[in-house]
């Protein structure tokens, strides 16, 4: 689900995993790809039960971005007023929801591996601080979805939710690096200002360099 390099981009079908023999059979067909991301498991683990952790939250602030009012998360299809622990995270949720609210948003984060040379797969950004800048976003595109269909098991097998929820981190991550690297001409300017060819040939250079990267993100 986080793998970059089995499922590219945003082109990823949650039909792969459709039951357990297929998720099974994906991983004997990608074993040796995938054991670039076991270091990476504590993160993803902890990962998941912040995504449960913060869903309400997040829908709330989502909702009222969007539409002006806030989402009323408790009346969302197949939410349970009950505890869930939270194993990895450690404490407790007071709801219970289907994972299929949660697939979409875990695997848009893969916007966010990285996978080089002998280092193999690292997050190329903080995944936390990624999930909770993006997470009203994300919780807006699956709560829509709830809310149309009224069916946890279509919202987890719609592909266009799956490819909407990547590309809100992939522009996160884009929008980012857009302001680091505005940030760093900025910096250069100052540096070269009293040089004003050599401060014209890095300006320059930077901004082929910003174009690359908003194309290019890695």
């Amino acid at each position: 689900m986080l793998h970059r390099e089995a499922h590219a981009h945003h082109e990823w079908r949650p039909s792969r995993l459709r039951d357990k023999r297929a998720c099974l059979r994906h991983f004997q067909e990608n074993s040796a790809k995938l054991q670039n991301l076991y270091p990476m498991l504590p993160d993803i683990v902890r990962l998941w039960d912040e995504i449960h952790d913060g869903w309400r939250t997040w829908y709330s602030e989502g909702r009222e971005e969007e539409a002006g009012i806030k989402g009323k998360f408790g009346k969302l299809t197949a939410i349970l007023n009950a505890p869930e622990t939270l194993y990895f995270k450690g404490g407790s949720a007071k709801y219970r929801m289907p994972e299929a609210y949660k697939y979409p948003i875990l695997s848009a984060l893969r916007a966010a591996v990285k996978v080089q040379g002998r280092r193999g797969a690292y997050w190329g950004t903080d995944p936390f601080a990624l999930l909770n800048a993006t997470g009203p976003q994300l919780t807006s595109v699956v709560g829509n979805s709830v809310r149309s269909t009224n069916n946890p098991n279509k919202v987890g097998k719609d592909v266009g939710i799956w490819s909407s929820c990547y590309l809100v981190v992939e522009s996160a991550i884009q929008g980012t690096m857009t302001q680091e690297a505005e940030k760093r001409i900025e910096e250069l300017e100052a540096q070269l200002s009293r040089r004003p060819k050599l401060a014209m040939r890095a300006r320059n250079s930077m901004r082929v360099g910003l174009r690359f990267s908003r194309c290019f993100p890695y």
